[in-house]
């Protein structure tokens, strides 16, 4: 996926390339990608939604990067007490504090071997019911 988003002009993914090439995820990388998806022109449905801002980075590099689905992730932070300060508009103060509980559990579930964040994603998935829904 990433070699195509290389090949489209570069002020297309400019933000998204800035945010999968940085050494270090933090807001001046996030919040430029996270404005730049508020932007996305969308006939129907709404663009500027968590999962559609966190599913590229999460499917280019799942060992650095999380999908945030709504409904699921705050019901996993409720039930596990975490503050993930969760505001609908994709925004760097949400998704860091997504990525924090990430980490959390990664660390938590290392037993188990998580081999990135995709295993935590599923982790979070299946404690909150996900599935039976």
């Amino acid at each position: 996926a990433w070699a195509r988003v290389q090949k489209l002009p570069p002020r297309r993914y400019k933000s998204l390339a800035d945010l999968l090439e940085a050494k270090e995820i933090n807001e001046g990388v996030y919040q430029p990608y996270a404005d730049a998806v508020c932007r996305l022109p969308a006939e129907r449905g709404r663009v500027a939604s968590w999962p559609v801002a966190t599913v590229l980075p999460f499917l280019a590099q799942p060992d650095r990067h999380i999908l945030l689905k709504p409904e699921i992730t705050k019901q996993v932070a409720d039930s596990l007490g975490f503050e993930l300060n969760y505001r609908p508009e994709p925004n760097w103060r949400t998704y860091r504090s997504l990525l924090q509980m990430a980490e959390i559990y990664k660390q938590k579930l290392a037993p188990l071997k998580p081999r990135d964040l995709i295993d935590v994603q599923s982790f979070f998935w299946v404690a909150c019911g996900g599935y039976d829904k």
